[in-house]
């Protein structure tokens, strides 16, 4: 048996081999709120399975919206349940 090292993403739980690796995803991790995406924005809601958003901003969302949150969002507000996570 081997002991092998992992890393692991402080916001999402992803597990990577490498660290830079691990760096690189957490820069662009939909559940770290510096990237201000939808995930953790007050406006974002996902219920049954569909994203949308209650702040009227989806004029200038992307093609891939809702299927892909929205990254570095203008309209980004913190979300409650988010920073109540944090606080624990």
């Amino acid at each position: 048996m081997k002991e092998i090292i992992m890393f692991q993403c402080d916001h999402c739980k992803k597990k990577y081999a490498s660290k830079y690796r691990t760096r690189d995803h957490e820069k662009e991790c939909w559940k770290n709120p510096e990237t201000k995406s939808c995930n953790t924005c007050n406006w974002n809601s996902y219920e049954n399975g569909v994203r949308s958003c209650e702040y009227d901003y989806k004029s200038t969302f992307p093609d891939t919206y809702p299927q892909r949150p929205v990254m570095h969002c203008e309209a980004w507000v913190p979300s409650y349940e988010y920073q109540e996570e944090e606080d624990e």
